[in-house]
């Protein structure tokens, strides 16, 4: 397995329930079917207007062959950020026990 963290910070005009809401579902159905994503997370920050999404891929491959995917994808919302998210990704080892 194979983790991406992606941090984000909203513009305080675009920190709306509604609006990061009508985002995350967009970006959700819009990584659904790429290959090797298992899923992912939302989280809050300590700081207003920071988010963190965790996103699980089968592997570093398919994780590294996303990005440009994720570029667009967050490219769209350039406008509601304050700046470029930044990605962070992680090795790990997951199995049933």
């Amino acid at each position: 397995m194979f983790i991406r963290r992606l941090s984000y910070r909203l513009k305080p005009e675009h920190d709306t329930e509604a609006e990061h809401a009508k985002m995350k579902t967009e970006l959700i159905e819009a990584f659904k079917n790429v290959e090797g994503h298992l899923g992912g997370s939302w989280l809050p920050t300590d700081v207003k207007g920071e988010y963190e999404v965790i996103s699980i891929y089968m592997d570093e491959e398919s994780c590294l062959a996303a990005i440009p995917k994720v570029q667009e994808e967050w490219a769209r919302y350039a406008d509601m950020l304050l700046e470029q998210p930044t990605l962070e990704h992680y090795g790990t080892s997951l199995r049933d026990v």
